[in-house]
């Protein structure tokens, strides 16, 4: 369980590992700043982060993983300076020199280009008149510098392979730390698999329950229907009906329960309370069954 403490607001998210559907009740801004805030970022200045035992989470110790939606990641993919896949490679080289062997071949061509005879030829053009002789030189080129003339081809690539791709290089990065993964990007058949297979023992992985079709949602652990308040009401329900609570819990559907039929009205009254952070585990045998 972390339990996160903002100047205004309790954030509790009830687990401790596994894959899991969050929805957020006008809080998503807030939840999202403080993890990146406090684990990224490593300031305690918006929010602090503490156990179960209510004792302070080291920020060293965590490591939050997110891409937003939103974002234009297509300057990633063509590795422009300071981007995700420009800078992780360039460490990787850095950290590596003996498997990157090529990397200095390429200084050495560079200079080599100086003693070409067409070399020779431009520096007379320019040289011409002045009664010095030109120097050129080489300098000692960053990696980075280098990398920008890579380019990925995404013409064939879907949006979710895009993202699978720049999360997997954050989850290589961190993969020995205790990780929080939050992701919302749409949810196909293929990143789903990919979901299921990243799952670890020291991961949390949150899925916006806006990214997903309603028919995924029995293959995740459990629904976090989170609120600004410290209270955490469990529910168990049944996993062959977790379909039916994420549909419930799309915001068009509470927008306009108008529009619904009597027993998602049913559903959505288990809801009602929020003043408290409800935790909804799927499970296979299900006490609320006969209720939904």
């Amino acid at each position: 369980m972390m339990i996160i403490k903002s100047n205004e607001h309790t954030l509790i998210i009830p687990v401790h590992r596994g894959l899991h559907l969050i929805h957020e009740m006008n809080c998503k801004y807030e939840l999202l700043e403080c993890l990146n805030s406090y684990f990224t970022l490593k300031k305690k200045t918006k929010c602090i982060i503490m156990d179960d035992d209510h004792e302070l989470i080291s920020p060293k110790d965590v490591q939050f993983v997110y891409i937003s939606s939103k974002e234009d990641i297509s300057s990633i993919f063509d590795f422009k300076p300071k981007t995700l896949l420009n800078s992780e490679l360039e460490k990787f080289i850095n950290e590596n020199p003996e498997s990157y062997r090529s990397i200095e071949s390429v200084r050495n061509y560079l200079r080599e280009l100086l003693t070409d005879e067409g070399m020779y030829k431009f520096m007379n053009i320019l040289g011409n008149g002045i009664s010095i002789d030109l120097e050129l030189k080489t300098t000692n080129f960053t990696v980075s510098k280098l990398l920008q003339s890579l380019k990925f081809e995404t013409d064939q690539m879907t949006i979710q392979q895009q993202f699978i791709i720049l999360y997997n290089l954050l989850l290589y990065v961190s993969r020995n730390q205790f990780t929080i993964v939050y992701i919302d990007f749409e949810i196909d058949s293929e990143s789903m698999e990919w979901l299921k297979g990243i799952q670890s023992p020291n991961r949390i992985i949150l899925v916006s329950n806006e990214a997903i079709d309603d028919n995924y949602a029995e293959e995740f652990d459990s629904m976090i229907v989170l609120t600004t308040n410290d209270f955490v009401e469990t529910l168990e329900i049944d996993k062959n009906k977790a379909n039916i609570i994420s549909y419930v819990l799309h915001p068009i559907v509470l927008k306009h329960p108008e529009y619904q039929t009597e027993k998602i009205i049913q559903i959505l009254s288990l809801f009602e309370d929020e003043s408290s952070t409800f935790y909804v585990e799927f499970i296979t045998d299900n006490p609320l069954k006969a209720f939904i």
